[in-house]
């Protein structure tokens, strides 16, 4: 091991933060939440980001696309109108309703 088994000391200090704020009984159970999800939280940025960094490059590659044929230059499309569900109540008051 590289400290020699020694954790960092951020790592203490934040422990003993939690300890402190929720209790003997609560704080190691968040205290492991937390050294739990760390790790998730920072593969998940690192995803989005690498996901943004490859969306940049195929949209920047194909809208210079040189055969002319970019969708954007044919026929305009209609915007798209989204329907209402039918069937569903929006909870929503009306004029004249009363709610209980």
């Amino acid at each position: 091991m590289m400290a020699g088994g020694a954790l960092p000391d951020i790592v203490l200090q934040l422990h003993d933060v939690v300890v402190d704020k929720f209790g003997l009984e609560k704080g190691p159970l968040y205290f492991d939440k937390i050294m739990t999800m760390f790790p998730v939280v920072l593969l998940l940025l690192l995803a989005s980001a690498v996901t943004s960094a490859v969306k940049g490059k195929v949209s920047a590659s194909g809208s210079s696309s040189s055969d002319g044929k970019n969708s954007s230059s044919g026929a305009k499309k209609k915007p798209s109108v989204k329907k209402p569900v039918r069937g569903t109540r929006s909870g929503n008051k009306t004029k004249g309703s009363k709610k209980d």
